[in-house]
């Protein structure tokens, strides 16, 4: 019986740690740019994970672009779901690459992905001699 027990418990956990990945994503799937841009009619309305480089930020800071240097492809950013201090804070310090959160949406016959939370990444600096 506690052979039983103790099985029944070690699935227990087991599944316990499989499921946190699943819950923690909120359901987000990765995807690269240059699949946004090939079938955007496919991904409309999906929830996207993106990583790129910020290209431009719009003056109202309320847009922004992101590039992918290896696929070249070119995507709008919309900010306008985030409040205030996060826009500002993506301004205001050091940001060149960032994790996008959202929605993709075509507006006028181009791709937009509608942000829901933007993280920026760390950059990674290396001194020369």
């Amino acid at each position: 019986m506690f052979l039983v027990r103790t099985f029944l418990f070690i699935c227990c956990l087991t599944l316990t740690a499989l499921a946190q990945g699943k819950v923690a994503d909120g359901g987000y799937a990765p995807v690269e740019l240059k699949n946004i841009a090939g079938r955007a009619s496919e991904l409309e309305g999906r929830r996207v994970v993106v990583t790129a480089e910020i290209v431009s930020v719009n003056a109202d800071f309320r847009s922004m672009n992101v590039f992918d240097q290896t696929s070249k492809a070119f995507v709008a950013v919309s900010l306008e779901q985030l409040s205030k201090s996060q826009r500002q804070a993506l301004i205001h310090e050091p940001v060149l690459r960032v994790s996008v959160f959202g929605r993709i949406e075509i507006k006028n016959n181009r791709v937009v992905i509608k942000a829901d939370q933007v993280m920026p990444l760390a950059t990674n600096l290396v001194a020369s001699k």
